[in-house]
């Protein structure tokens, strides 16, 4: 393929001056240089990332002359995390082609439910001590915050090191290796039905249900249809209104009721769903009291900024325009003066008052620096 496209960059084959079988012989003595200083080029390639890029996060492990493991997270990862990192998963399925090393992406979702990357780790084996140094090299990029919640496979020793590492972490087995082994539970023919698989779905995807009641009803029917609300008031204490809310099934006899509390004129709302803590927005039940108030929009406090389309737009601009002088240090500063300043204009562009100052304090920087005549 080499060899085809340099001879139609210059003009036919007679002009490339080399045979496919001397591209053939070069890549081999390039792979055989590359055989025993792989590991040494990545690590300098990312030395160099860190060196040139602010924030830039790069760990690895040695085991005597090989490479064991290795972790990197870059700075639009580590903003995903800071906004996004409540839950994420680790993934220990993947292998490289070459050496069988794992990669393990830690992995969580944006405001548009959008799977990202919030860090990258190469780990040389499965073992407990592999998985624990990798999972404290992820909270020292990210400045020691956990997640509130771990999903992973059912790999035992990565369990027991969530549960070791992340002690305040609620660990939970990712729900697609749950169905893959439900086909194990039940019979062949059971199976094969869609409309058990429909129901049996509808049930396990229920965050709201109690041990107790899906046990109760893992055999039962799974009602069909549309819902509605109705509520009455039940009591006024400390200023908060208390209603009983039932949602109720137009197809059935399913009724389901829950408890909401408001209190004017903060409009703060309580359901006993627990939809907005699980979620992060307001359930159906906690609208029908709210507009029941003639509430027409969304309290602020219930807008929660994972979901705002603005939440990262700070971080969007950051390594886009890297400034290479020459000297890796004066690299580093130039870079790390970008960000800042674009950082701040973040920050105060939505706030007038702000902005004013931020526009007086950049000029009169600049006049200070326009007037000093070692810099012309």
């Amino acid at each position: 393929m080499a060899h085809k496209i340099r001879a139609v960059l210059k003009g036919g084959y007679e002009y490339v001056g080399a045979k496919v079988t001397d591209y053939k012989n070069m890549r081999r003595g390039v792979n055989r240089i590359l055989c025993y200083k792989d590991a040494q080029i990545m690590i300098n390639k990312m030395n160099d990332r860190r060196d040139h890029y602010p924030n830039y996060s790069f760990e690895f492990l040695r085991d005597g002359d090989l490479l064991a493991a290795m972790f990197w997270a870059d700075e639009r990862e580590k903003a995903f995390y800071a906004e996004f990192g409540e839950v994420i998963s680790f993934d220990a399925t993947f292998r490289t082609n070459k050496y069988k090393m794992i990669f393990f992406p830690f992995t969580t979702v944006d405001h548009h439910k959008k799977s990202v990357t919030v860090g990258v780790g190469l780990l040389s084996r499965e073992t407990i001590e592999s998985y624990e140094w990798l999972i404290k090299a992820f909270l020292r990029a990210h400045e020691g915050k956990a997640p509130k919640i771990v999903l992973t496979d059912q790999d035992a020793a990565i369990k027991q090191v969530v549960e070791y590492v992340l002690p305040n972490s609620r660990h939970r087995l990712c729900m697609w290796r749950i169905m893959k082994k439900l086909q194990a539970k039940v019979t062949g023919d059971l199976f094969k039905n869609k409309d058990f698989k429909k129901r049996f779905n509808k049930l396990v995807w229920n965050m709201h249900i109690k041990p107790d009641e899906f046990e109760k009803k893992i055999q039962k029917e799974i009602y069909k249809g549309s819902y509605y609300c109705q509520y009455e008031h039940l009591a006024t204490k400390n200023g908060w209104e208390l209603y009983k809310v039932e949602q109720l099934n137009k197809n059935s006899d399913l009724k389901i009721e829950f408890e909401v509390e408001i209190k004017l004129p903060t409009n703060d709302v309580k359901c006993t769903s627990e939809h907005f803590n699980r979620f992060g927005t307001l359930c159906r039940h906690a609208f029908n009291i709210l507009m029941k108030h003639g509430i027409k929009e969304i309290p602020e406090q219930y807008i929660e900024n994972r979901w705002r389309k603005d939440v990262i737009s700070r971080h969007y601009n950051f390594g886009r325009d890297v400034y290479d002088t020459g000297d890796s240090e004066i690299n580093r500063s130039v870079n790390q003066a970008y960000y800042n300043f674009v950082a701040c204009l973040e920050y105060v562009r939505k706030i007038k008052e702000k902005m004013n100052l931020f526009v007086k304090k950049t000029e009169s920087m600049l006049k200070e620096y326009e007037n000093d005549p070692t810099n012309k």
